[in-house]
């Protein structure tokens, strides 16, 4: 089991601003269908009707910010879309770089080390990811077979790295529209984050104790996601 990370009101805002204030009101929407559905249930797990009454207070007072500061939305999204696509790029480089350095670290345990020391867990440390792993595949590159396609992937590393640190560098990459007439609802978006967040945990484990019948999926974010955790685009339906 992870542990639960404190958050004090700074770092709910840098949290909130991470993501589409539209998309944690679906979101939220989606929770509060399932605090319904599963209510007694929920309970057992510490958020009963007491709970729900908060949060539900919660989704109000979102959705009133929502409507009175469109402009501050609208502006926030649009960024969090550029956010997204570095951040995308940074992931997909990073994890196919992993991949070719992966069977190195299955015969030499202090490579191993090296490349787990470099992987990142979080968007902040993708720049230097990349930095460190792209000096692993020069290193590795005499040994690796002639038909892999290193020297693109090589070539791609520098501008990605700046593109990175043009995005995490300007006062912190989840800072993006916290001006002042946002900063209130980014914080409002993480509060509804982490209590979706949390919720979510607790119907994993219900599902798992056979307490709630219903697919594990019913209980992970559909629209608060970044990077690499948002789902692959649904295949086009044939003609």
């Amino acid at each position: 089991m992870r542990s639960k990370k404190p958050y004090d009101d700074a770092k709910l805002e840098t949290l909130g601003a991470r993501f589409s204030s539209t998309d944690v009101q679906k979101e939220a929407d989606l929770a509060a269908g399932l605090l319904q559905r599963h209510g007694p249930v929920f309970c057992l797990y510490g958020r009963g009707q007491a709970f729900a009454g908060r949060f539900e207070s919660k989704r109000e007072a979102h959705r009133g910010f929502v409507v009175e500061r469109t402009e501050g939305v609208a502006a926030k999204q649009n960024a969090i879309a550029g956010l997204n696509e570095t951040f995308d790029a940074g992931w997909t480089w990073v994890e196919q770089a992993h991949a070719i350095l992966g069977p190195f670290c299955r015969r030499d345990a202090e490579f191993a080390l090296r490349v787990e020391k470099l992987t990142p867990e979080a968007e902040a440390e993708l720049a230097m990811a990349v930095a460190g792993f792209n000096a692993l595949l020069e290193e590795k590159k005499p040994e690796l077979d002639a038909d892999v396609p290193i020297d693109d992937l090589i070539a791609a590393a520098a501008e990605l790295v700046v593109r990175l640190n043009a995005v995490l560098g300007d006062k912190a990459q989840a800072k993006v529209g916290a001006k002042s007439d946002t900063r209130e609802l980014d914080r409002l978006d993480g509060e509804l984050y982490l209590e979706i967040a949390d919720l979510y945990d607790a119907g994993r484990k219900a599902v798992r104790a056979g307490r709630i019948h219903a697919p594990m999926t019913d209980f992970r974010f559909r629209y608060c996601v970044t990077g690499r955790r948002r789902p692959a685009a649904e295949p086009p339906t044939p003609a």
